[in-house]
């Protein structure tokens, strides 16, 4: 079983076969699943079969840009709601409230 290792470059860190002999590898596990998502995959050589992580810059995708526009257009219209909630309370608050209601319950004749 080879050892991993990392590399900045497409050439195998072994053998220094260039970029037509590595290929991507799948990914195994937990822990490469993680570092795909910060941007390291997995290579292998296939000359000497040594297995290596390359950085890889990728832009965002259409989706993520899509998802980023979905996000701010969100956070737009809950702030208009909360904005719009707070000027009904401020106007119900300003209305005339000089005259108290005053409810007088009175018990039955009966009671008496």
């Amino acid at each position: 079983m080879s050892t991993t290792q990392v590399s900045t470059s497409r050439r195998c860190p072994r053998c220094g076969a260039g970029a037509r002999t590595t290929r991507p590898s799948r990914r195994r596990g937990i822990y490469e699943h993680t570092l795909s998502r910060l941007g390291w995959y997995p290579f292998r050589c296939h000359e000497c079969r040594t297995r290596f992580f390359l950085r890889v810059e990728k832009g965002p995708t259409p989706v993520w840009r899509a998802l980023q526009w979905t996000c701010v257009a969100g956070v737009f219209v809950m702030v208009a709601m909360v904005a719009l909630v707070l000027a009904l309370i401020i106007a119900a608050g300003d209305g005339d409230n000089d005259q108290a209601r005053t409810i007088r319950i009175t018990p039955p004749d009966s009671f008496q």
